[in-house]
């Protein structure tokens, strides 16, 4: 059996008062004790792979400019989730969410790694409820998608114990006053995991997915090639970037990638549900910064065959490729001491 932890207010005597919550008391994430976060600004985009037989494959993403200090990190994502061993709070004045009617423009495209929406007026909306930092501003910065390769029977980056999905949409945050990857807790991320088989139904995500077979093509000039970081490299990626001839996959939403505008609900895009298990972690992509806090969401949302497919047959920056050929997503990666908590008052998803 699991144990629940009800977070309650305590008078100056220390008696427990059953009824009285305050407004959130769920304590933060924690690094890992067996070294602080390391932090590895990304300057700009260089090219990695989802191939694990390529040079810049994930098991070698240590080769890709400004990684390699994060490469071996005690704080990195994802991670595999045993319920079990999850400590648990219960919290019910704990919202992890967006204002809910509040409306934001984005450009959906794709970006040669997964299909993606930033720029616009994504920023203008604020993250609510990342434990232990409400009096910070988590603004939003980007969402995309990650999935298995094709055939796959498994989707996500992180994984529950006991549980399978098909895909992982990651909503990325950078905290006001921060600097992004380069600083600790610089960034927020809200993951929710994607199902063919169960889940909620959101209209708001459905209508994004129909429109992938829209984008399908990769447009952007920014091709890579199986090659690890060089200083010709850099400097080829620093012209490129000048020039604004290039769609890089850390600056999307400029419109050299194509793609289309998007109004969305952001609120909309998360289950009714909003249980979560939370941790400290980093990118998943390079540069793999440990800067990250993580919120996982429990309850799955529930896609389409179809919508699914149109995903993996998206285009990537290596010729010839899709996504579906070797996938979008990071095997987990060891906790190394690290405790995952979670608010949960309902149901176990």
């Amino acid at each position: 059996m699991w144990t629940v932890s009800v977070l309650v207010a305590t008078t100056l005597s220390g008696v427990l008062l059953a009824d009285v919550y305050p407004l959130s008391f769920l304590p933060p994430a924690q690094h890992s004790p067996l070294g602080p976060p390391q932090l590895c600004r990304q300057r700009m985009e260089y090219c990695f792979s989802y191939n694990r037989r390529s040079s810049i494959g994930p098991d070698d993403w240590n080769r890709v400019c400004d990684t390699s200090p994060c490469f071996g990190g005690s704080n990195q994502s994802p991670v595999r989730i045993y319920p079990h061993l999850v400590k648990y709070f219960c919290d019910p004045n704990h919202r992890l969410g967006y204002p809910p009617r509040q409306l934001v423009t984005g450009l959906l495209e794709n970006d040669g790694y997964y299909p993606k929406i930033a720029e616009g007026t994504i920023s203008d909306i604020v993250l609510q409820g990342v434990p232990g930092y409400s009096d910070c501003s988590f603004r939003l910065n980007s969402l995309h998608i990650h999935v298995g390769k094709t055939g796959s029977r498994h989707g996500t980056e992180h994984r529950v114990f006991g549980k399978r999905y098909d895909g992982e949409m990651h909503l990325v945050h950078v905290r006001d006053g921060g600097n992004a990857s380069g600083s600790v807790a610089g960034q927020a991320v809200v993951a929710v995991f994607l199902s063919t088989r169960q889940g909620q139904y959101s209209p708001q995500l459905d209508a994004i997915l129909d429109w992938l077979i829209n984008i399908q093509d990769y447009n952007g000039s920014d091709m890579c090639t199986e090659e690890p970081c060089t200083g010709a490299m850099e400097s080829r990626m620093m012209s490129r970037m000048a020039a604004r001839n290039a769609c890089p996959h850390w600056r999307s939403g400029s419109g050299s990638c194509g793609g289309s505008n998007v109004t969305f609900n952001p609120d909309q895009l998360l289950p009714s549900s909003r249980d979560f298990y939370y941790l400290y972690g980093s990118l998943t992509t390079p540069t793999l910064s440990e800067s990250v806090l993580w919120q996982v969401v429990m309850q799955p949302l529930r896609i389409t065959r179809r919508q699914l497919a149109d995903i993996r047959t998206m285009e990537t920056r290596f010729s010839g490729l899709f996504i579906g050929d070797n996938g979008n997503h990071r095997s987990t990666q060891p906790l190394r001491g690290r405790q995952i908590l979670a608010n949960c008052c309902h149901k176990k998803w």
